[in-house]
């Protein structure tokens, strides 16, 4: 049986821990959920301002995107945001509209990774 390894960010520093585990064979180790605050697979924040001045395409900031998951058979939750630590309260664990469910989940292995925090957040 894998153990579980979860990240708690999506972003670029949580993302390249994930991708450094996977290259040392930690699909065969782990079973991988990544919960991410923003609703879509991980980009380069760098270029983002390219992408609000409409000299760049969203789909070319992409460092991951969600097809990257399923192909690596990680769980995203996108759009969730992770308000406490996963083995308090596992039941509600994000801030969004509806929580996500990991109740019965263990996770042996976390990993917060949650980078800046802009605009309201």
């Amino acid at each position: 049986m894998k153990s579980r390894l979860v990240a708690a960010g999506n972003g670029m520093a949580g993302v390249r821990a994930v991708e450094e585990v996977l290259a040392r064979g930690g699909a065969e180790q782990f079973e991988i959920t990544i919960f991410g605050d923003e609703p879509y697979g991980n980009y380069t924040r760098i270029l983002r301002s390219n992408v609000l001045s409409g000299s760049q395409d969203p789909d070319e900031i992409y460092l991951n995107p969600k097809s990257w998951y399923v192909e690596n058979k990680i769980k995203l939750h996108a759009g969730a945001r992770v308000t406490q630590p996963l083995w308090r309260e596992p039941e509600r664990n994000s801030a969004q509209g509806e929580d996500v469910e990991t109740a019965g989940e263990d996770f042996g292995r976390c990993r917060k990774a949650s980078g800046s925090v802009g605009g309201d957040g």
